[in-house]
């Protein structure tokens, strides 16, 4: 049993995609509803927006997760002796992917993290919360995004 009320939080919100996509209408209805709710419950909720370039952050992270898949994938086949075949198509080449990322492009990203981190922490000495919708789609449904079978007949001679 809670024996103190909970304080009032300040609550940010956003309904658009940080990366300029567009948003399904049941996602930002879904934040409006909680925003009512929230508001009711006496939380302070106003729209807000991180100050972070998002579509930056997403584009450094890619770069970053790709590098990164590269070293895993090149230790499970050092460590395995598996050949590319040993892989998924979608996972050799992402692979692919980050094995074009340059030294200094990779640490350009990796530096720019720690702006990200800065910037949210400044973002949360205003809020205690950022409310935006958890996907910009509902899921997809099993197999919707399979690799296509052409790229995967691709992927056999890669």
């Amino acid at each position: 049993m809670v024996s103190t009320p909970p304080r009032r939080l300040r609550i940010g919100y956003g309904t658009a995609s940080p990366i300029g996509t567009g948003v399904d209408p049941e996602a930002v209805a879904a934040v409006d509803r909680a925003v009512v709710l929230l508001d009711e419950l006496g939380h302070r909720v106003e729209p807000a927006e991180t100050g972070i370039d998002e579509r930056r952050l997403a584009a450094d992270f890619l770069t970053m997760w790709f590098a990164s898949l590269a070293l895993e994938v090149d230790d499970a086949r050092h460590r395995t002796g598996c050949g590319p075949g040993g892989f998924e198509f979608d996972t050799r080449m992402l692979a692919e992917l980050g094995r074009s990322v340059s030294a200094p492009d990779y640490l350009a990203a990796h530096a720019r993290w720690a702006d990200y981190i800065r910037d949210l922490a400044a973002f949360h000495e205003r809020y205690d919360l950022l409310l935006t919708p958890t996907l910009a789609y509902p899921p997809a449904r099993v197999g919707e995004l399979a690799t296509p079978m052409w790229m995967r007949a691709l992927g056999r001679y890669s």
